[in-house]
């Protein structure tokens, strides 16, 4: 017999000793004694419940009684487990999807391949043709210069009377005068666009449609990023939470968030244990389940089969009892902190369903790493109605949107990136003139845009676009690393994230054999350093 076993290996030997077919000539000579290194007679009740010999809480329960716990933590539980500090040094992530077919090309200006404008040339009468005007901006437009530039001094280019533009600026500047911010937290606002790089990438996508593999979501989480308390948040119902298809790797179902409720609801229990609990008995539930030994709680999920189960009574049990024993102290709610409660113009009178309170609560979150990773979108970018009204409106609402999720990064002093999306694009009567109406789809001017906040502004970029803008106003089809692919283009969105990160090791992991050495150096732009 093997001497100085680990009670581990002891186990492992009764388990074989049990399954050894009669008529054995050599039995394993090992005794429940000599495992616990004490005769049964003077073992405490405690040892003999953690040995399995006592029966416990979690032999009785009725199966009515389990179904009524399943729902409990059903969007938490699955990542506790690997939360543990899990996220690391990666920074924040939100997804924004302006859907609808936004004008994003018409706020941003797309580039040639050259980096220059889109060229205006004669046509066969003579006539002026080209540069933007079928984009709503004329031939050659007015423009302003905005965001971080890159290593070679070039900043974003956004079209004079971008509403996403005047948005940001507008907004920004109102955070900022607000009395409730520290000095800290308001020189941080001030340098917001000094130390965001905001890069455009030029994609095709298809117009008013769910189903554009616009979402990288799965490629984050894929690559570590993890949520303390819950996982990917949304805010439309849809299986990603902002109506588009993931690029490459599928996430978890998004916790659709509808108010702080719906964060409150995924951090307690539910129906009728609900109801019927107070918070005291409902820790005192979930104490109960984490006094279970590992071997009890490992054969009673063999026997009922339970998903949920296994995680209350594994290896989350003893944060889920936190969880419900401190529900009240998870600082989940945005009006916890007041700064960020003035950026969004909430207050305790603030109906919780009101949009600017979701997405509060999704960026805050997000944020603060209690969930992985956060969408938000804005169903209202229909609008090509043969004016320019709406569409001025919403972008200028958007952009108002984007500049408090960025604040909200700064008074938190975290960093943060962004992917924001569309379905489509708009299109514009050819006209030489900058403001003319939007009258249709166009899909083929379609863009996406990155923009990466750091707040200690050590981060740089070697451009401002990927891929560009052919002659035909279009998003060009022959960029070798991305061709026409959206997917292909998220993915070049996501590599972005990763160098962000100071992450590229981890490429081959979530994105194998997608892009070569050549590829990769043609769309990378932006590092962490």
């Amino acid at each position: 017999m093997k001497k100085n076993l680990t009670k581990q290996e002891r186990f492992k030997l009764i388990e074989l000793n049990e399954a050894k077919p009669k008529g054995r000539s050599e039995p394993i000579k090992e005794t429940f004694e000599k495992v616990h290194e004490k005769p049964v007679s003077k073992m405490t009740r405690r040892e003999l419940i953690g040995a399995g010999l006592v029966p416990t809480f979690g032999t009785i329960w009725a199966p009515s009684v389990l179904s009524l716990l399943a729902p409990y933590n059903a969007q938490a539980a699955d990542l506790i487990c690997t939360a543990a500090g899990g996220s690391g040094d990666w920074c924040a992530f939100m997804a924004y999807n302006m859907a609808g077919g936004a004008g994003l090309s018409a706020n941003a200006l797309p580039l040639t391949r050259d980096g220059g404008f889109i060229p205006v040339k004669n046509g066969p009468d003579g006539t002026p043709q080209g540069g933007y005007s079928t984009l709503g901006m004329g031939h050659n437009p007015e423009v302003e210069l905005e965001f971080k530039p890159d290593s070679n001094n070039q900043q974003s280019v956004f079209y004079r009377d971008s509403g996403i533009l005047a948005g940001i600026r507008t907004e920004l500047a109102r955070i900022a005068a607000l009395n409730i911010l520290s000095a800290e937290e308001r020189t941080r606002v001030n340098a917001i666009l000094q130390n965001t790089h905001f890069i455009l990438m030029c994609a095709h996508s298809g117009d008013d449609s769910g189903m554009n593999r616009a979402d990288m979501t799965g490629l984050v989480m894929k690559g570590g990023l993890t949520g303390n308390l819950l996982q990917n948040l949304g805010t439309n119902g849809t299986p990603i939470g902002i109506n588009a298809l993931a690029a490459v790797i599928q996430p978890p179902a998004a916790l659709n968030v509808s108010g702080q409720g719906s964060i409150d609801g995924a951090l307690g229990f539910s129906g009728v244990l609900a109801q019927q609990l107070s918070g005291p008995q409902q820790a005192n539930m979930m104490r109960a389940i984490s006094g279970l030994s590992e071997n009890q709680a490992v054969k009673y999920i063999n026997r009922t089969g339970g998903s949920i189960l296994q995680q209350l009574m594994g290896c989350a049990n003893r944060d889920n009892t936190n969880l419900i024993s401190n529900t009240g102290n998870l600082n989940t709610n945005p009006l916890r902190n007041p700064a960020v409660a003035a950026a969004w113009t909430i207050t305790a009178n603030t109906n919780p369903n009101d949009g600017n309170f979701v997405r509060a609560t999704v960026t805050y979150n997000v944020l603060l790493k209690n969930a992985s990773t956060g969408g938000c979108i804005d169903p209202g970018n229909d609008y090509h109605n043969g004016s320019r009204t709406s569409g001025d409106t919403n972008d200028t609402n958007n952009g108002i949107a984007l500049a408090r999720m960025l604040a909200t990064a700064a008074i938190l002093d975290k960093k943060f990136f962004m992917h924001v999306t569309t379905d489509g694009g708009v299109r514009s009567p050819i006209s030489g003139i900058a403001g003319g109406p939007w009258t249709t789809d166009n899909g083929q001017a379609g863009v996406q845009y990155c923009m990466a906040y750091d707040p200690k502004g050590l981060s740089r970029a070697s451009g401002t676009q990927i891929s560009y803008f052919n002659d035909a106003q279009a998003a060009a089809e022959d960029f070798g690393p991305l061709g026409s692919t959206l997917e292909r283009h998220t993915a070049a969105a996501y590599v972005q994230y990763l160098s962000f990160n100071n992450k590229l090791s981890v490429i081959e992991q979530v994105l194998p054999r997608m892009f070569t050495s050549v590829e990769l150096d043609a769309i990378l732009k932006l590092y962490a350093s």
